[in-house]
């Protein structure tokens, strides 16, 4: 296996790991320690840093966070498709 094959592998398993643990990854322990080690941007903000600026309208329609997760690692599923987004 090359590469190439690998790195194809490793991103489908990344998607699946973020649509199917998106209440886990809501709050990880990286926007805790944003908040509580000086960052000057609230809750919500660190939120969307996260995520890619396409998917920021479905964190603004729905406020939820699992949503705005799942359509990330979906978009990601996508790309393998059409290329890096």
């Amino acid at each position: 296996m090359g590469t190439s094959e690998l790195t194809v592998i490793l991103r489908i398993l990344t998607i699946i790991e973020l649509f199917e643990n998106a209440n886990f990854y809501q709050n990880h322990l990286k926007f805790e320690e944003a908040r509580n080690h000086g960052c000057p941007f609230g809750e919500k903000t660190i939120f969307t840093l996260a995520l890619k600026d396409s998917r920021t309208k479905e964190w603004e329609l729905s406020s939820s966070h699992v949503s705005a997760i799942q359509t990330e690692a979906i978009a990601g599923q996508a790309s393998l498709a059409t290329g890096p987004v």
